[in-house]
Parts: structure tokens; sequence; C-alpha cells
């Protein structure tokens, strides 16, 4: 593991980021500060803490079941949920049954069907890959 690129305080004044709002730092030189501390040392260590984070998961949802009631831990409430049964619908078959619907003439029917998609809307996030996405061809 690489030493971290910045000091460990990551005070806004002395991060890559804060470098480049003073302009100290090209926004390329910041982004690839900023890209090798995330790749080189956090990811790392972060990885390590999933590892042992899900084996500790693992040995917890292998003793939860054994107690009667909740475990309190540290202010915290630990408890076993049991399995259930999760459904879903194929949505592309329930749009093209509801254009069938509508295309014989049940527009009321079709709406009904319609009604019960819902839409989320999820914010932006920066993904980043192990490789450079596919290019697209139109």
């Amino acid at each position: 593991m690489t030493a971290p690129c910045w000091p460990a305080d990551d005070s806004s004044a002395t991060s890559p980021f804060g470098l480049w709002q003073d302009d100290m730092l090209t926004a390329y030189e910041a982004a690839a500060a900023l890209a090798r501390e995330l790749m080189e040392d956090l990811e790392p260590r972060f990885q390590a803490l999933a590892t042992r984070r899900a084996q500790r998961m693992h040995e917890l949802a292998t003793l939860m079941p054994l107690f009667e009631g909740p475990l309190f831990i540290n202010g915290r409430c630990l408890h076993w949920v049991e399995p259930t049964v999760i459904t879903g619908v194929n949505e592309h078959a329930l749009r093209r049954l509801r254009d069938d619907l509508r295309a014989q003439g049940h527009e009321r029917l079709a709406d009904r069907v319609d009604a019960c998609f819902l839409t989320r809307t999820a914010g932006g996030r920066l993904v980043i890959e192990a490789r450079p996405p596919a290019k697209r061809t139109p």
C-alpha cells in the first residue's frame, strides 16, 4: 500500500480539491491526486473492512436466530428478521398487456394497469470502473 498523497487531516486548504479552489493546482492535477489517493490508499482499506464486515455479519446472522429477542449493544439494537418472499413483475410483459388492452378497446382497464407503474428519481453519482466503458456506436 502506498502512502496517502495528502496529509491525513485532509483540511480543505491542503486537500487537492482545496488547492484547486485556491488556483494552486489545475483541475487535472487535483483530480489525478484525488483519484490516486482514492484508488491507492482508501479503497484497499475499505475493501479490507468490507470483507471483515461481511464475515461478522454472516457470523451474527448465524447467531441471532438463536435469541428470543433483540440484542442491545452500544445503544443499538440487533434483531433477526425472518426471511420474506419478495415479488415483482415483468415490466415489459405488463406494458405489452396494457398496450394489447388498449388495442382491443379496453381503455379503462389499460389505464388501471398504467397507473400501477411507479417512477423514481436517482441523483447523479460518480462511477469508478476497473476499465473504461465500451464506446457506444449509433
